[in-house]
């Protein structure tokens, strides 16, 4: 494990089965240390029995904002137990869950069923608990390794509020990113919804970058093969620190300028890649900045970082038109330079759209459609790739492709592949997807 400063560390709360909000590639287990907590004092004694890992720490409190006895509610389910009462009110409702990873020694992975709310959050039992506040655990000294968290978590059924409220003093010294559970309606009585998370991430200084995940439930259940949209009840919100109030956290120039990369090292992990980049620049202009991938020992994700930089220095400058009216003025000026081009795009989305309704209607002919549907979309897709290459022109998405060391079509471009090589493989190629999409409408030079 990454000793120093440079170590990244992930606090999650409300750990129950080893679950995690920070996951990263394989590769980086030594820039990361993981520290969950766990209420349920059972739970945490068998979790610190079967932990084996030297970078993750087990720690037995129940959280909350301040120091002082709670009741758990321990319910049928154990993973919706909680500080807070169930709501009367949502037992109505079920919703059609996803499992994943094992199960009592079962592998589950992919499997469905209904949770009904009715059965999943009836209390079996209470256990009074000791609670902690984060700001009173870390003004102890009691944090593993001596140290606050980079990035914080929490999965714990309704008072991820109370948490955070207890732990302004070290979001404000220390925290980049927190990931949170965040719900809609009030699964349990008396609970923050998350336009309260929201105003409070603001008021800490962090974007709200989006959901990680989104879940449905409904008041009526219906058959399977009768069922469709539910009403979102929760999920999961991730926040980042914005750059001006990583300018104001306390520390040298040089400790601000690691907490940059440490923030776009968790940015690029929940895909931000923009963001991380304009995390990266703005970390490179803290004097000295250049002499931390020369230190001995230098954390992995800092080389993956200087190598990103690298590459995207090296792609051209381009972008698409900024407004409307330039977009469909550089198109017109396409179309009449090659009138065939217009014309044979007109005809086939029609057609495209009518063999998608033909291949809905009949499922006999099902597949032979959606086979000349996909030739038909790629059809029409290359029609736009190869104007330039028609015209003999060199263009900014040739030049795109030739940086990468191929034509216009490169599969990987330099970030593509330096994404890839350190196994971030699902954010590469969603750059790649939006790239190949984009350079049709490229601005011509």
């Amino acid at each position: 494990m990454l000793a120093g400063d440079a170590l990244i560390v992930a606090h999650h709360v409300g750990a129950r089965g080893f679950g995690v909000a920070f996951n990263y590639p394989p590769g980086f287990d030594s820039d990361i240390a993981q520290v969950l907590y766990e209420a349920d004092p059972a739970c945490a004694a068998t979790m610190q029995a079967e932990n084996q890992r030297k970078n993750v720490f087990i720690l037995p409190y129940c959280l909350g904002e301040c120091d002082g006895v709670a009741t758990l509610h321990i319910t049928a389910n154990p993973y919706a137990s909680s500080l807070l009462t169930p709501s009367a009110d949502y037992a109505k409702y079920y919703c059609e869950v996803m499992l994943s990873g094992d199960l009592g020694g079962v592998d589950v992975q992919g499997a469905y069923y209904d949770a009904l709310y009715e059965k999943e959050n009836e209390v079996v039992g209470t256990q009074p608990v000791r609670m902690r506040s984060i700001d009173s655990l870390a003004a102890e000294g009691a944090l593993p390794l001596g140290r606050l968290p980079d990035f914080l978590s929490l999965d714990t059924q309704g008072s991820e509020h109370a948490i955070l409220r207890g732990a302004r003093s070290v979001i404000a010294r220390n925290v980049l990113a927190i990931a949170t559970e965040i719900e809609f309606h009030p699964m349990y009585d008396r609970q923050p919804l998350f336009s309260a998370l929201l105003d409070l991430a603001n008021e800490c200084g962090f974007h709200f970058a989006g959901f990680t995940h989104l879940q449905e439930i409904s008041s009526h259940r219906a058959p399977v093969g009768q069922r469709a949209k539910g009403f979102v009840a929760f999920g999961d919100a991730i926040f980042l620190r914005s750059l001006e109030t990583l300018e104001r956290m306390p520390g040298t120039p040089e400790e601000r300028h690691l907490k940059a990369l440490k923030l776009a090292f968790i940015a690029l992990n929940f895909g931000y890649l923009e963001y991380a980049l304009q995390v990266l620049e703005h970390a490179s202009r803290y004097p000295g900045s250049e002499g931390i991938a020369k230190r001995p020992n230098t954390a992995c994700y800092v080389g993956f970082l200087l190598a990103l930089q690298r590459a995207a220095a090296e792609m051209p400058r381009v972008y698409l038109q900024s407004t409307r009216a330039a977009l469909v003025d550089q198109l017109r000026t396409r179309y009449q330079r090659h009138p065939w081009i217009g014309a044979l795009r007109r005809r086939l989305r029609p057609f495209a759209d009518r063999l998608r309704r033909l291949s809905e209607r009949n499922p006999l002919v099902q597949l032979f459609f959606l086979i000349l549907l996909i030739f038909t979309r790629l059809f029409q897709r290359a029609i736009d790739s190869g104007l330039a290459l028609v015209e003999g022109r060199s263009g900014p998405g040739r030049a795109m492709g030739a940086q990468s060391g191929s034509h216009f079509g490169a599969r990987y471009s330099p970030l593509e592949a330096v994404l890839g090589e350190y196994k971030f493989y699902w954010v590469r190629d969603e750059v790649r997807r939006r790239r190949r999409a984009a350079q049709p409408f490229l601005p011509e030079p």
